[in-house]
């Protein structure tokens, strides 16, 4: 507006978000047909018109989805080649996940951050779970590989059970895990590398975490629970899995 109160020029924008404190902004243009994502700085970071926006805050990385495909920006404007995309937002703990797709090959590597910080990738595998202490650490990393079997690491990538698993169940105690194996045995699994294992098929665990549900499959299935040193608490197995044990 000029000082006499004449439309000099229509605004640029009609909204514009700083949720990000203004480092990205997403914005949609005066007649509300345009996205684009502008710096601190006004300019633009896009090369192409987006019909969505997506923003990854962890790797600080734009998902721009264009009616030609979906391309991807760093914060500072920077344009990737290949493609990210989060995975199994709700079923990683409290770590986030990111696979990168190589542009040149069919490879992939796994991006694994807590917070804003990347503390783990590799190129072995695809998934990954995990929590941190009572002090806000994280000790280890349970990971998928491409075979849908799940390993026990540190955050060096070694491993800290030796074994493979179909599955590793967290218990109450944040250093015992349940390694469930292919044919549903289950090994208790410890953070020092410790691991015992059992003959005992896998039911279920109980709310708090405390107490196994266990089959002995020989001679007949018969059910009873363990501790998480995998003694048992039943002096008589039982033949409902279903029984409720009172603890």
């Amino acid at each position: 507006m000029s000082k006499d109160g004449n439309l000099v020029t229509l605004p640029k924008y009609s909204r514009i978000s700083g949720s990000r404190d203004f480092k990205v902004s997403p914005v949609i243009n005066y007649n509300r047909t345009a996205l684009d994502v502008i710096n601190s700085k006004g300019e633009s970071l896009f090369e192409s018109s987006p019909h969505d926006i997506e923003f990854y805050d962890a790797p600080q990385i734009i998902k721009c989805r264009t009616y030609q495909g979906d391309e991807f920006y760093t914060y500072d404007g920077e344009k990737i080649e290949g493609s990210y995309h989060q995975i199994n937002e709700h079923g990683t703990g409290r770590v986030t996940c990111f696979i990168y797709d190589h542009p040149e090959d069919k490879n992939w590597t796994l991006e694994v951050y807590y917070g804003s910080e990347l503390i783990f990738s590799s190129d072995l595998y695809y998934y990954c779970y995990s929590f941190p202490d009572k002090n806000g650490k994280i000790n280890y990393l349970v990971v998928g590989d491409k075979d849908n079997m799940y390993s026990l690491i540190d955050l060096e990538g070694n491993l800290i059970c030796p074994d493979s698993y179909k599955e590793i169940k967290c218990t109450g105690d944040y250093n015992t895990f349940v390694g469930i194996k292919q044919n549903g045995q289950i090994d208790l699994l410890y953070l020092d590398g410790t691991v015992i294992k059992t003959y005992y098929t896998y039911v279920n665990i109980t709310y708090e975490g405390d107490l196994i549900e266990v089959c002995n499959p020989i001679p007949k299935n018969l059910y009873n629970y363990i501790d998480l040193q995998g003694n048992i608490q039943m002096e008589e197995w039982f033949e409902d899995d279903d029984a409720y044990y009172d603890n």
